[in-house]
């Protein structure tokens, strides 16, 4: 499956049916992780729109700086997750090569992404993806995001499990999409209502 199964724990919540409004996520999620990782046992915490197994989906097209604009019959779609610092770690899915996403990746520092080996394998055939810069295609933009890490392909569909693990990306929970449009905007609030605490 490509992470650790074992004694791992997922809790669901959800912030937004409690009323939280997005200003107020960031002190809600040191929160949690403060009274859950003082807990006797806990060796590690993170939160995310959605873990592995999830069986949840988000997904965008990809657009690599330096390349055209994808055309409308590429298939150039793969599924992301938000994920706090520590997240490859309580997940047990481990980081090929550069780094995981950590607490450096703040709202104030470059915008970071990990992506996993298929993302690599198919928009990175034979070039070193590290330092490279993708976005979103759907917000035509194509300098959004510098890769910092490879991890290794992980399940997170509980179907398909006969079809291999598509392109993935992972981005900082602190860290915001821009709306082009008006940069003091963010693109996509919702995608910051973390789902699941690891």
């Amino acid at each position: 499956f490509g992470f650790e199964q074992d004694r791992r724990t997922i809790v669901r919540f959800d912030p937004r049916l409690a009323g939280y409004a997005p200003n107020q996520l960031p002190p809600l999620y040191r929160r949690i992780e403060n009274a859950i990782s003082s807990v006797p046992g806990v060796s590690s915490l993170a939160l995310c729109i959605y873990s592995p197994l999830g069986n949840n989906n988000w997904s965008s097209g990809v657009w690599v700086d330096g390349r055209p604009a994808p055309g409308p019959n590429e298939n150039v779609i793969a599924s992301y997750d938000r994920v706090t610092p520590g997240y490859f770690e309580a997940t047990g899915n481990p980081i090929l090569r550069g780094r995981p996403i950590t607490e450096q990746d703040a709202a104030s520092s470059m915008n970071v992404a990990v992506i996993n080996e298929a993302l690599a394998r198919r928009f990175f055939k034979h070039e070193d993806p590290i330092g490279k810069y993708f976005g979103k295609a759907e917000m035509q933009m194509s300098h959004a995001y510098r890769i910092v890490g490879i991890a290794k392909d992980a399940r997170y569909l509980e179907s398909e499990l006969d079809k291999p693990i598509g392109p993935f990306y992972f981005l900082p929970e602190e860290q915001h999409d821009r709306d082009p449009k008006d940069p003091s905007k963010d693109a996509n609030p919702g995608s910051h209502y973390m789902r699941d605490i690891v």
